[in-house]
């Protein structure tokens, strides 16, 4: 019977799927589908490569990109630190989910703009900045966030600045806090949407998706901020039917 390695740590929720409550859920349902499940608690990357010497398993499964004390976020300060996927990668061990280089692109806001850009899709005006760099003029209001994170991490209330001065304020306490650039965007309200993959190559499948929490759970804005993500106050509609991927053939 095909057995996965379930990892976790106290990233989980900020970087993945959840903490071991929701990674407990997550092995009831492998069982439940047949197959075997263990699951692995690691606050170092030392802790994820023992975990992968002392256990056997066919496939790993990681709510982290990378292994660490830190609860609340996804890490990069530093720019390129190794993430568990490269060891992965460089073990040759199966597991669910992007290679390293996949996510570090779509973690790094600014790349993932340049990235749609280049591909024909409009993005918002946005411009990153550096610690210690001038910050240019800009248009209000705007929207200042971590470069580098997820799960919508360092986002409030006050990423919405509609002053020089709250762009000032806002832009040093995300430098400060997150050890990262800012990046600052026009602000659009409306609605959140996201999109969920299913599958891979061939059979991927694509359903875009609305984010939906109830009014009373915003605060001065209606932005989707990380303590709404993973309690159960959020929810997602299909909006629409899926979209298959069309792969190009192999070579």
């Amino acid at each position: 019977m095909k057995k996965i390695l379930l990892v976790t740590g106290p990233g989980g929720d900020a970087q993945g799927w959840g903490g071991i409550k929701v990674t407990q859920s997550i092995s009831e349902a492998v069982f439940a589908s047949g197959y075997q499940a263990e699951i692995v608690w690691v606050e170092s990357l030392c802790d994820f490569l023992r975990a992968l010497q002392s256990h056997k398993y066919d496939i790993v499964w990681s709510a982290l990109y990378q292994a660490g004390a830190a609860a609340d976020i996804v890490g990069l300060q530093g720019g390129d630190e190794t993430w568990l996927a490269d060891h992965l990668d460089a073990a040759g061990i199966p597991y669910i989910g992007p290679d390293a280089a996949t996510m570090r692109r779509l973690i790094q806001k600014a790349v993932t703009h340049q990235l749609l850009q280049a591909a024909g899709l409009a993005v918002p005006f946005q411009c990153l900045i550096e610690s210690g760099r001038r910050i240019p003029e800009v248009r209000f209001p705007a929207f200042v966030k971590p470069a580098n994170e997820s799960r919508s991490v360092g986002i409030s209330d006050d990423s919405v600045v509609h002053s020089p001065a709250e762009l000032e304020r806002q832009v040093l306490y995300v430098q400060q806090a997150f050890r990262q650039p800012a990046l600052v965007e026009d602000y659009l309200s409306g609605r959140e949407y996201t999109v969920l993959m299913l599958g891979s190559g061939d059979s991927a499948e694509f359903l875009p998706g609305q984010v939906v929490v109830d009014d009373a759970h915003y605060g001065r804005y209606a932005i989707l901020r990380s303590d709404l993500r993973g309690v159960g106050l959020t929810r997602v509609w299909i909006t629409c039917g899926s979209i298959c991927a069309r792969m190009p053939p192999a070579g």
